[in-house]
């Protein structure tokens, strides 16, 4: 699985192992987001990619996984 080998990467400090992780959970943050947005009503004001910052910010955050 890619993801764990990017994070076997950031354990022996490659760099820009940590980037391309973020990558790919910000693109699969979104792409949740898009489909939780689909089911809301008509004329909600949150946006997709509002919703994927504030969980991605969320996420690095974190100290624990």
């Amino acid at each position: 699985m890619e993801i764990t080998s990017i994070l076997e990467e950031i354990g022996q400090g490659v760099p820009g192992a940590a980037d391309r992780l973020a990558a790919i959970v910000y693109d699969d943050l979104h792409r949740i987001a898009r489909a939780a947005m689909r089911r809301e009503p008509v004329g909600h004001t949150l946006q997709p990619t509002e919703l994927a910052d504030e969980a991605f910010v969320r996420l690095i955050g974190q100290k624990r996984v």
